[in-house]
Formats: C-alpha cells, sequence, structure tokens
C-alpha cells in the first residue's frame, strides 16, 4: 500500500501542476512520501489533499486503483459493502450513501 500511495500522491500533485515544496511539507519529507519510504498519518493525509484540492479518498482512491484497478470496479465493490453494513447496522445511518 505504502508504494501505491506514493504514486497516487505524485500522480496528484503533478496533476495539480505543484512542486513537492507546495505542498507544505519539508521537500525532503515530501519526497520520502512520494518515494515510498515513508507513510503519512490521517492527519497529514488530509492536510496533503487540502493543498491538492482533492478529498482525501481521492488519494486513498487513486493508492487502490494502481497499477491495474479501474475505477468502476472500485466504487462497485465499495458500494456493496457499505450497503451490506448498513444492512447489518440499521440505525447508525439515516440516509443513503
Amino acid at each position: 500500500m505504502k508504494h501505491q500511495f506514493s504514486d497516487a500522491l505524485r500522480a496528484a500533485r503533478q496533476a495539480k501542476q505543484l512542486s513537492q515544496e507546495d505542498l507544505g511539507i519539508p521537500q525532503s519529507h515530501a519526497s520520502r512520501l512520494e518515494n515510498g519510504q515513508k507513510m503519512p498519518s490521517w492527519e497529514r493525509v488530509e492536510a496533503l489533499a487540502e493543498v491538492l484540492d482533492v478529498h482525501p479518498l481521492t488519494l486513498f482512491t487513486l493508492s487502490y486503483m494502481f497499477p491495474e484497478t479501474s475505477l468502476s470496479e472500485l466504487t462497485d465493490r465499495v458500494q456493496k459493502e457499505i450497503a451490506a453494513i448498513r444492512c447489518v447496522s440499521t440505525g447508525i445511518w439515516s440516509k443513503e450513501p
């Protein structure tokens, strides 16, 4: 997962035409994240997503799409899993996702 997240982070940063320095963290730390040497905390993922102007789940979704899973396959699976969880957890959510 570490290397897929690094690929996702790099792809999102490059798509936004940002440098590693633009991520709001030291360039050396950004480099370690993008090279798969470090995995960010949840708080760091949220901060990076804010700078990249994407939802944190976008970074995780991209991570699970590398190298060959399609977005539709991934979202279909997640929708089915959420529906199954909702069926056994009645009352937790009051409206559909």
